[in-house]
């Protein structure tokens, strides 16, 4: 059994939930939660993958301290700000852990530290890796 569950989530996080685009309009706000809602849910399917392909599906389940790298593949060169990928672009994906039961909680005391970074990857590009480490 891996000491590290790689979730790969495919895609990035979506614009709607980038730091750029926050606006307040009433469309705006049914647009976000909805690709709020999407994000979360495709992170879910992900993250039960993950888990069941570890080997040992019960370690991975109401884990009180995780670290976490998360990669962000990106499929081309293109400038893009990493600090918007991050935050609340990222909330689905952490309410995805705790309601699957990956982590009791997502407050920072359970998910810390984290860390980002990003890579081009033409072929695998995009995709959003989560390396979580019991801990």
């Amino acid at each position: 059994m891996s000491s590290v569950l790689k979730v790969e989530i495919p895609g990035l996080p979506p614009t709607l939930l980038r730091g750029n685009t926050w606006t307040a309009t009433n469309g705006a706000r049914w647009a976000r939660r909805n690709a709020a809602t999407e994000w979360g849910q495709t992170g879910h399917y992900a993250i039960v993958d993950a888990r069941n392909r570890s080997g040992c599906p019960k370690y991975w389940m109401n884990l009180e301290r995780i670290m976490v790298l998360v990669m962000f593949v990106l499929p081309t060169n293109r400038r893009i700000d990493l600090d918007n990928l991050e935050g609340q672009a990222m909330k689905p994906i952490w309410d995805a852990m705790v309601k699957d039961n990956l982590i009791t909680d997502d407050r920072w005391q359970v998910v810390h530290p984290v860390t980002y970074d990003a890579m081009v990857d033409k072929e695998r590009g995009p995709m959003t890796i989560l390396e979580v480490t019991h801990g």
